[in-house]
């Protein structure tokens, strides 16, 4: 999570502040839980609960754009609106 602090003379800090488990799955990985029905709501389930942080990268959007099957990437964009982001 970022959070933005207006400081003196217009200067702004942007600290990053991470929660257990911090997550990163590369693109293999973000495919065979978002196909995989019991593994996605276990892993989605899981992260809901710890309230971690799940990292994507730009490599994973990268991945993402050439990747042909079209409702494998909804599959996993759905997959990653599923966990909760808030703090």
């Amino acid at each position: 999570m970022y959070k933005r602090t207006n400081r003196p003379n217009n200067q702004i800090e942007i600290p990053e502040h991470f929660k257990s488990p911090i997550v990163y799955l590369d693109h293999w990985a973000l495919n065979d839980l978002s196909l995989d029905n019991n593994l996605r709501k276990r892993f989605v389930r899981i992260m809901n609960e710890k309230g971690g942080t799940f990292r994507l990268s730009v490599v994973n959007i990268l991945e993402l754009s050439k990747q042909t099957d079209k409702s494998q990437v909804d599959y996993i964009l759905e997959m990653i609106a599923s966990i909760d982001c808030r703090s």
